[in-house]
């Protein structure tokens, strides 16, 4: 299975397709300013956002391709990852494996 033993520990591996992770910065030169519409169309970049602004940590989270193609076509829109969002600011990272 998916589980690993290592120095007598036990440590169980996940395997995930599409990951976001935001974190919110100072006000960089470049961002992408986002709406409220942009963010109901893309629901996963929404929670992301609130949940970083209600408990001020680095949030990351398993996403679903389409959400992530969304994002990806948002972040093509400029040279950038950096998003504002009502006069605050976030960097956004998508991954995949």
């Amino acid at each position: 299975g998916n589980l690993v033993r290592l120095d007598g520990k036990c440590y169980r591996i996940q395997y995930i397709d599409y990951l976001i992770s935001a974190i919110r910065i100072c006000k960089p030169s470049i961002y992408i300013e986002l709406t409220d519409d942009d963010l109901s169309e893309i629901p996963a970049l929404k929670i992301a956002i609130e949940t970083v602004e209600s408990t001020n940590k680095t949030y990351r989270k398993e996403i679903s391709r389409e959400e992530y193609d969304k994002i990806v076509r948002l972040l093509q829109t400029r040279p950038t990852n950096y998003v504002k969002y009502k006069e605050k600011y976030y960097i956004i990272y998508i991954n995949t494996w």
